[in-house]
Parts: C-alpha cells; structure tokens; sequence
C-alpha cells in the first residue's frame, strides 16, 4: 500500500484530491495537512512514500524536499491555478512594497518630491544582488536615495516559488512625495 500524504492550506483542494484518490486500492492517505508545521510532523510520523504538495504551499522549498529526501519521501508539486497564483504574487508584491517603503529615506535639504524608476534583482532567499537606476528624476540625491533605499532594504521578503520560478528581475517605480502631502 502506497501511503500518501496531501499538503496544500485549502481544504477543498486536499477533499477534491483525497475524493479522486479514494477510488485507488493501493493508495491510502495518512495525513492532510493544512500548514507547514503540519506537513513537516506528517513526514516525520508517517513515514509515507509520496508527499502531495500544492505549489505556492511552502516559500522554502529546499526544506521540504530535504524533510522528505531525510523521510525516503518522494514529493510530487501540483501547479497552482492561475487564480491562487495571481494571489500568492500580490501578496507577495505588497509584502515587499510595504518592506521598501519602511527603508526610504527622503534626501536631505530637498524640498521637492521625485519619482525614479529602479531595477534590481533578487536571489531566492531575498538578497539584492544588483540594482540601477533605469529612469532617473534629474535630481541626484532622489536617484541616490532610491538606491539607498534597495541595499538598507536587503534582504527583501523570500519570493514565494512560483515568483521565483517566472524571474527574479524587477523594475519598479520609487516614490517621493513633498512631505506633508499624502
């Protein structure tokens, strides 16, 4: 008997897998598990052969694969749809708009407000590696600080996987605003 265990934080998609699984004689689910912490208490009790894990599931994907390799667990990725993976990007966009905005820092002695576009690229546990200004705002000191801003900011939020796996080069715009106005 193949002991299966499903991963994923929505319960209709574990109830609709373990639905099309039931019908299998040789297959028997031991675990559902709806968080990480779970999973990883599942792998190591159950000992089962196959870990069934939705895609955006877990941000750090080397720890699963290495809690299942150390269990003799293989581990099977389910694509996320469309929609849970637009969610999951948001998420994250807005986690790592919010971390950039705590680390900008207006220059000093201006009195005007700017707006730079910025490129950089992550790796996949967050670290800037590189970052450039693409459209500057005439003012050195706002192009400066915006740069500024990437490396106090470093590490950024881990990009979920399925950020990761689309490209980790991002270009976004870098705003000033007089202080007092909004």
């Amino acid at each position: 008997m193949l002991k299966l265990i499903l991963a994923d934080n929505q319960a209709i998609f574990r109830a609709g897998i373990a639905k099309v699984l039931a019908v299998e004689d040789e297959m028997r689910i031991v675990a559902q598990a709806q968080t990480a912490e779970q999973m990883f208490m599942a792998l190591d009790k159950f000992r089962a052969a196959v870990l069934i894990i939705a895609g955006g599931f877990h941000s750090d994907f080397n720890s699963v694969l290495s809690a299942a390799n150390k269990n003799k667990t293989r581990v099977v990725v389910l694509a996320d749809t469309g929609e849970s993976a637009q969610r999951v990007r948001a998420t994250w966009q807005r986690e790592l708009m919010a971390h950039l905005d705590k680390h900008k820092r207006y220059p000093a002695n201006a009195l005007k407000g700017a707006e730079i576009l910025v490129s950089f690229v992550l790796d996949r546990m967050g670290h800037v590696l590189s970052s450039s200004v693409v459209k500057g705002s005439g003012d050195p000191a706002f192009d400066a600080a915006a740069l500024s801003m990437l490396k106090r900011s470093d590490p950024v939020p881990q990009p979920p996987p399925l950020v990761a796996d689309e490209g980790l080069t991002f270009t976004l715009p870098v705003i000033f605003r007089v202080k007092g106005k909004g």
